[in-house]
Order: structure tokens, then sequence, then C-alpha cells
């Protein structure tokens, strides 16, 4: 629920974290439009591109993940 939310993020503010609220509570407050169960799909890409950026400065190839096989060969 939204008092559960709004909870955790705020232990997690007392913890030191920054808590990214897209639609909700946070550090820092996105406001989104719409029905809830539609947020997620306008929060998934940002999402991502946050990963990459994360996964980036942590010197990682994000175009080939480690442990990462082909399942089919053609």
């Amino acid at each position: 629920t939204r008092d559960e939310e709004a909870k955790l993020a705020e232990e997690l503010i007392e913890k030191g974290a920054m808590v990214l609220g897209f639609g909700g509570p946070g550090s820092v407050e996105i406001e989104l439009p719409g029905a809830a169960e539609s947020r997620a799909i306008m929060v998934l890409p940002a999402l991502q591109i946050l990963g990459e950026r994360v996964a980036e400065l942590r010197g990682l190839d994000t175009t080939a993940p480690r442990h990462l096989n082909k399942v089919v060969t053609l």
C-alpha cells in the first residue's frame, strides 16, 4: 500500500539511502500520471537506463554480460 511504501522510503532515507520515488515518496519524487497499474510501464525504461549507467560506472560491459551464453545457435 501507499502507506507501507512511505514507511519503507522513510526508513531507507534515515539509513542514508537515496530513494527515487516514481509516483510515490522518496528523496527525489517524480510524479507520474495515470493509474498505479500503468506506472510500471512508464518507469521501466528509466530504470533500465539507470541500471546501465551504474554498470558502466563500475566498469562492466553491458553489451556482453558475463555468464551469459547463447542458448540458440543457428
